[in-house]
């Protein structure tokens, strides 16, 4: 795929029209002097990536982020997006679920025989403090994320009579410890998205660290449709006879694949569907649809200018959201690689072994612009129940909410939806799991709760009821 001789000279062998582009605008950086350190630190990135993965795709894939990464910060700010011009996408522009027609259990078996599962399970929930992989901590009744999804799909197999796929897209970060959880279901699989160099903000070369992993990164939940094409499992899922893919969070335990909205795909032969859902206060960081010049494409809070933030995290105006659960079919998905998949590139700024650095990244979501057939469809809350904060995962735990022991299934016990959800705000030592444990002793009833606010050190002991608003302020001096 490429080779760096002794004086520094990369030999790249493109094989698509893309990949000649990317080779062309690499040899237009070596060969002029004007550009000799900006070759020299792509050079050095490149045998920073060789370190830690030879595949030829990857490489292809980095050079592709960098490159359009390099010309996105050049012009950082033209590259943000003017709110102004953009028509945000409602309920009124999308199918509902509700008005989905419900399907024969004999055509929900045939359904499922065509569809396969992928869980993105990258992340370490470093926001949460957590040591080691997220989806491995106890999140429900001694069960973590990993042990209730496996429940949920073990069920849909049973149900349907047919042991459909499911996949684990996992992290350098997290698939050792993992895997140990599934790897004696057949119907298990996993693979490991890609791991690119981290590059320092300034320099544009790669990040050295005294440990080595982090000099690395994983690439987004964009990386999901690559790694898995690299992996071998997109082709053999495709001589298995498996037409579509349901893709969604490993944290997200709401997000059960339901036939009824893949009827709905096929039927109307959509190729990309995104499920989106009404924004709450809750929600307001959430991505977007809208239309800009026809085309429909998700809109990241990273992409808006600062000074029109407010607009954008106003739910009046964006009133629906990227839930991240996403069908794809897998034919269209193979077509589409073939070309190049040229997602939108994200900076991701990060302090690293205290050096500033850029991730740069893709979203799952946005592959929603380069589908020949590709929209989204409205769903109700309970799709939607993601855990990324402690405060989440003490709603998960309480009694607004059940998961069935046998089916895994996530259902809300109050009549109305998450929509409702009251809003938990944690003290700085209740944000981590150490500190949850310690201060967290029982869930009182949070049925009749408006808000909580918790302050300071305030441990909770008694099994009692919230109503209304509630502080709790334990930094009071007793």
């Amino acid at each position: 795929m490429s080779q760096i001789d002794d004086q520094q000279y990369v030999t790249l062998h493109p094989q698509t029209a893309y990949q000649q582009q990317l080779s062309d605008d690499v040899h237009r950086l070596q060969d002029s002097p004007h550009t000799h350190s900006e070759f020299q630190a792509l050079i050095n990135c490149i045998q920073q990536l060789q370190k830690q993965d030879k595949d030829p795709q990857a490489l292809w894939q980095f050079l592709d982020l960098y490159m359009r990464g390099k010309k996105q910060h050049v012009t950082a700010a033209s590259h943000k997006t003017d709110l102004s011009k953009l028509t945000p996408l409602t309920e009124t522009d999308l199918v509902h679920y509700r008005h989905l027609e419900t399907q024969s259990q004999e055509k929900e078996k045939d359904l499922w025989q065509t569809c396969a599962v992928i869980k993105l399970n990258g992340g370490l929930g470093t926001s949460m403090g957590c040591e080691g992989p997220k989806s491995l901590i106890n999140v429900y009744k001694g069960k973590s994320f990993l042990d209730i999804i496996n429940i949920q799909h073990q069920f849909l197999n049973q149900f349907y009579q047919h042991d459909a796929n499911l996949l684990f897209m996992n992290s350098i970060f997290t698939h050792a410890s993992s895997e140990p959880k599934y790897k004696d279901l057949s119907y298990v699989h996993s693979f490991i998205q890609h791991q690119f160099p981290r590059i320092h903000a300034s320099s544009w070369e790669p990040l050295h660290c005294k440990e080595t992993l982090n000099a690395y990164y994983p690439p987004g939940h964009g990386d999901v449709y690559g790694s898995l094409e690299q992996s071998g499992h997109l082709d053999r899922l495709l001589n298995e006879g498996v037409e579509y893919v349901f893709i969604s969070n490993s944290d997200n335990l709401a997000a059960v694949p339901d036939m009824k909205i893949l009827a709905w795909m096929r039927e109307e032969k959509i190729d990309f569907l995104m499920e989106v859902t009404p924004k709450t206060r809750l929600d307001v960081k959430g991505g977007a649809l809208i239309k800009d010049k026809e085309t429909t494409r998700l809109l990241e809070r990273a992409d808006v200018p600062e000074t029109q933030l407010s607009l954008f995290e106003d739910i009046s105006t964006f009133q629906l959201f990227n839930t991240n659960n996403i069908w794809v079919n897998l034919k269209a998905l193979k077509k589409r690689l073939k070309t190049g998949l040229l997602l939108p590139v994200i900076h991701n700024n990060k302090t690293i072994e205290n050096q500033p650095i850029i991730q740069l990244e893709t979203a799952m979501g946005s592959a929603i612009t380069v589908f020949d057939t590709a929209t989204a469809i409205v769903v109700n809350r309970d799709r939607f129940m993601p855990i990324k904060k402690t405060s989440d995962l003490f709603l998960l735990q309480s009694d607004l909410i059940d998961i069935n022991s046998k089916t895994g299934i996530l259902s809300f016990n109050k009549t109305q939806l998450s929509s409702t959800l009251p809003s938990i705000t944690f003290s700085k030592s209740l944000e981590t799991m150490a500190g949850y444990k310690r201060y967290i002793k029982e869930i009182p009833s949070l049925m009749k709760l408006k808000s909580l606010t918790i302050k300071g050190d305030q441990i909770l002991t008694a099994k009692t009821s919230l109503e209304g608003d509630v502080l709790l302020d334990g930094s009071v001096e007793k």
